[in-house]
């Protein structure tokens, strides 16, 4: 065949790929072409978990060189998926034929799998088992086609996670045998959360039969087995609904997990979003949406990743800060509180692995090193100054490998909001400003940060005493969805006290009334002013205006009211 004719079907085959699969496109389009005496030359001969030509799909893992792809195609007379870690091994399958019409019709799909990177593989693992768990979902059966001769562990990995997941996932379908009577009127699944707690309790107060059904707090604490028998326990004892805080006990923890479990809980179910999905549900979200789950986010930000038809249900103050009188210690005990945590460990990490993602990648930026010895203060600075070149590579990634981008402007946000949550403090400390920090340990690494400064960690049960005896409450945002403020800015107005927060546009969405909203500061020069204005000027009769407006517009209660009407609930 001339070498005219191979461009003439590469450059038909790149054209279409760009519109079925656009990101793989770029991909391929950026890469050489891999010819046959630069791949790795083994046996031709193949063997499968199933005769491909007898199941619906064939994937061809480690299709090493263009000839295997060839012969893959002829062997399976059935839609094709093929998996190799080389680009241009992909490419070069698209050279000698005219495949335009599979790749159309979506008989014809490829993936690229990272493995130059540890994070980097377990999401092009990830991405590559929930694709194919998709066929499978669909009652469609895989036929394996691997080489005879040993492969990478990655391509095993994806036909073991791929076989155990089906197990779970046939296992949780095939034993679902639900009670038509409900039980309850509400269970709310809450991992140890004080605000999904006190939502059972409104719940309860509004006369709802409701219970509380407690899951870890932390990933990977329940086995498999132990998360199944969760959600056989909720199927026994069902309720008209049943809501949890993000996917609580849903989530896909392991490559093996059963997949999307919630639509076999066997009754209607809300998944309510307090914070950012992380990369496994990000990729779940892209499979159909099952009946009877419904999603709420408490930010507008948040929804364009969560499903269609998300609603927006903003927090709400909890019950114990709406039943504080509004007397307050004069004078305070404290000048200006903070509480929270600093998550020092997890945000050096991050910028680490986010590095290393970026790198495994082929991207050119070079992130800056951030040395904890310097200070958080020191280390945002660092991250703000090569912002734009981080947002571009962002972007680029999104466009490359759409769940690495995600993975990255996520770890990117943790990073960020943890360095100026810290650098914030840092800065306060430096100003000479009185300060009391509630938390964790990690705080006493901050420079300038003592024990006098360190006040240990809080009861949550003397949080309203903390927040009513302080001249001011700081709330320094960790990971909220950029367009909305941490739910503790409802619970300290709602208590009568003074807060001083970073500003997020929603802030202005739930105080529509300039002088009737919580002071904000937009960047951390902004900070040392607020604070000044703050603690020199009588803010109790503004105090008072945002606590009745809270207490009248923004309370968990009312929030819990909604739900229950709008799930008909109650009447």
């Amino acid at each position: 065949m001339s070498e005219a004719m191979n461009h003439s079907f590469l450059n038909e085959n790149m054209r279409i790929l760009k519109v079925v699969q656009p990101s793989l496109y770029e991909i391929l389009d950026d890469c050489p072409l891999a010819h046959e005496d630069e791949t790795v030359h083994a046996d031709d001969v193949y063997f499968s978990g199933g005769r491909p030509a007898s199941a619906h799909v064939a994937v061809v893992l480690d299709v090493n060189r263009a000839s295997r792809f060839y012969q893959a195609l002829n062997f399976a007379d059935v839609p094709l998926v093929v998996v190799d870690h080389r680009p241009g091994v992909l490419k070069a399958c698209l050279v000698e034929n005219d495949l335009s019409e599979l790749l159309l019709q979506g008989n014809l799909r490829f993936h690229v799998l990272a493995l130059s990177d540890v994070v980097a593989r377990e999401l092009s693992l990830r991405f590559i088992v929930v694709q194919l768990m998709d066929f499978l979902m669909k009652g469609l059966s895989i036929g394996w086609i691997l080489p005879q001769n040993q492969s990478h562990d990655a391509y095993l990995q994806i036909v073991h996670s791929v076989k155990i997941s089906t197990e779970r996932t046939l296992h949780l379908s095939n034993s679902a045998c639900y009670s038509r009577d409900h039980v309850w009127d509400v269970t709310v699944v809450s991992p140890f959360c004080a605000i999904f707690d006190d939502l059972a309790r409104c719940f309860s107060q509004l006369g709802l039969r409701t219970q509380i059904f407690r899951v870890p707090d932390q990933a990977q604490v329940w086995t498999p087995a132990q998360k199944m028998g969760a959600i056989e326990q909720l199927r026994q004892q069902p309720s008209r609904l049943l809501i949890g805080r993000n996917r609580t006990l849903f989530e896909t923890e392991q490559l093996g997990d059963a997949l999307r479990p919630e639509q076999w809980v066997g009754q209607d179910y809300v998944a309510w979003w307090w914070d950012t999905p992380n990369p496994s549900s990000y990729l779940d979200f892209q499979l159909p949406i099952a009946r009877g789950i419904r999603h709420l986010a408490f930010a507008h930000a948040l929804m364009p990743v969560l499903p269609p038809m998300t609603q927006w249900l903003p927090a709400g103050a909890r019950s114990q800060f709406l039943e504080l009188a509004t007397h307050r210690e004069n004078p305070p005990l404290f000048v200006i509180s903070f509480v929270g945590q600093t998550r020092f460990t997890a945000t050096y990490r991050n910028w680490i692995e986010l590095g290393g993602v970026l790198a495994s990648m082929g991207e050119s930026m070079i992130l800056p090193k951030l040395d904890p010895q310097a200070g958080p203060l020191w280390s945002y600075h660092q991250l703000c100054d090569c912002r734009v070149e981080l947002d571009a590579a962002v972007a680029r990634a999104k466009k490359y490998f759409p769940m690495h981008g995600y993975f990255i402007d996520y770890a990117r946000q943790m990073c960020e909001t943890g360095l100026f949550r810290m650098a914030a403090i840092e800065q306060i400390i430096k100003l000479g400003l009185p300060l009391k920090i509630w938390g964790d340990e990690d705080w006493l690494k901050i420079p300038g940060v003592t024990t006098d400064h360190y006040a240990g960690v809080l009861d949550p049960q003397h949080l309203a005493q903390v927040y009513t005896q302080s001249q001011v409450n700081l709330n320094l945002n960790y990971m909220q969805v950029s367009s909305t403020v941490n739910p503790k800015v409802l619970d300290i107005a709602a208590a009568g006290a003074v807060v001083v927060t970073d500003h997020r546009p929603e802030l202005d969405v739930l105080y529509p009334d300039p002088t009737c909203r919580p002071l904000a500061f937009n960047a951390l020069a902004e900070l040392p002013e607020v604070l000044d204005f703050a603690l020199h000027h009588d803010l109790e009769d503004h105090s008072r205006q945002i606590q009745h407006y809270t207490r009248q517009q923004h309370t968990l209660l009312q929030r819990a009211e909604w739900i229950a009407r709008q799930f008909h609930l109650m009447d």
